[in-house]
């Protein structure tokens, strides 16, 4: 497969410089730093680089949080979907970040320009993206609500069921029972839980594995 930020060919043709000749665990530390179609664009750095992008154990495809970034790409829906679910077989998902879908722009008045941080994702796609780095045996999800949707998304559709997972970060969404009880029944490895602006809409939460609770 082509790599998923690559325009052009160039860049691996020389002698690897000294960044290179680090390890695959320190450059993967480094590449925790950046945002996905960052990492895709590492591809062109140097022979070394080329397929880094496909075992990278972090995807973080947030739009907001952090200045420095590279502008996602337009069509980040069908990047996504390359990235995270034509990777190498074998490679885990350590960590998802991700946000939820964004407004829509229908949602704008005519003539009113969008956010450059709309872009064409929907609420289906982050559920697949979360199923997709459960079944890749995550063991860290950070899931943010996006700052321009006044509503509060959720989880209904998605199975928060997973017995790699340890922790487990949820800001602004809404959380009913059915989402809490799958967190402590069916997540038995947790071991850190932080549930931020959040609605919740259960009785209890309930773990035999967890170490920490941060509800604010």
């Amino acid at each position: 497969m082509r790599n998923p930020g690559e325009t052009a060919r160039g860049g691996g043709g020389g002698e690897d410089d000294l960044l290179s000749a680090l390890p695959d665990a320190l450059l993967n530390h480094v590449m925790s730093f950046l945002r996905a179609w960052e990492v895709a664009c590492t591809c062109v750095l140097s022979r070394r680089w080329r397929h880094l992008w496909a075992t990278a154990p972090c995807v973080d495809l947030r739009l907001w949080g952090g200045r420095g970034h590279l502008r996602p790409p337009a069509r980040l829906a069908k990047f996504a979907y390359r990235f995270l679910l034509e990777r190498e077989v074998s490679a885990a998902v350590d960590t998802l970040r991700v946000m939820s879908s964004p407004v829509s722009f229908s949602d704008y008045e005519e003539g009113e320009e969008p956010s450059p941080q709309v872009v064409d994702y929907s609420a289906c796609d982050v559920e697949t993206w979360i199923r997709a780095a459960i079944k890749r045996r995550a063991r860290v999800i950070h899931l943010t609500g996006h700052p321009e949707d006044s509503d509060f998304p959720d989880l209904n559709h998605v199975p928060i069921i997973s017995r790699h997972l340890k922790h487990l970060k949820i800001t602004g969404f809404s959380l009913e029972d059915r989402t809490l009880r799958q967190i402590s029944c069916h997540c038995p490895c947790l071991e850190i839980l932080e549930l931020k602006c959040c609605l919740l809409d259960g009785r209890e939460i309930s773990s035999t594995s967890l170490k920490s609770l941060t509800m604010v």
